[in-house]
């Protein structure tokens, strides 16, 4: 014969709602949340103003959760003003009101490129990741930037449904 309890509500016995850790379970490291911000639009960069191309925001459940980024778009250059033209676009992940995070080593930037005409056009995929720890169970927007310096064409950040993508990782 099979038993069934029936409970409205289970207690710990200061009268909390159980966590996890009172139930014996270790959830470090797991993902707790997924959010994720969509563009599917072009961002023309011809500034050195950081320019956001997509956003995303979350609320962690912890002060102790990490918050792991990933973004992933297209870098695009195309007709430029004289050949031998210089570019240089900087992507960069930030915590809104808290600075950048982290920016793409200059090793991958769009730089000294040479054209033989004006008409060429030249792509180079992005993926930027990064771990953050704000330490807030307030929302949190990160905002995936690019800015750009030396532009003598048009410079782009494309992409089709570019996903800006935040998970939360229980610390």
């Amino acid at each position: 014969m099979a038993s069934i309890i029936k409970v409205d509500t289970i207690q710990t016995a200061a009268g909390g709602t159980p966590t996890a850790a009172d139930l014996g379970l270790n959830t470090t490291g797991s993902v707790l949340q997924v959010v994720k911000g969509e563009q599917s639009g072009t961002l023309t960069v011809n500034t050195s103003a950081a320019t956001t191309y997509v956003s995303v925001s979350i609320t962690p459940q912890s002060t102790s959760s990490k918050i792991y980024l990933t973004c992933s778009v297209m870098l695009i250059a195309t007709n430029l003003s004289t050949s031998g033209a210089r570019i240089r676009l900087t992507p960069q992940i930030q915590r809104a009101g808290h600075g950048v995070i982290t920016q793409l080593n200059e090793a991958f930037q769009m730089r000294d490129y040479s054209f033989t005409s004006t008409n060429n056009e030249t792509c180079i995929p992005c993926t930027l990741q990064v771990l953050d720890s704000p330490s807030t169970t307030s929302p949190v927007t990160y905002n995936f930037n690019v800015y750009g310096t030396q532009v003598s064409g048009n410079c782009r950040v494309s992409g089709t449904n570019v996903d800006f993508i935040a998970m939360e990782i229980a610390g």
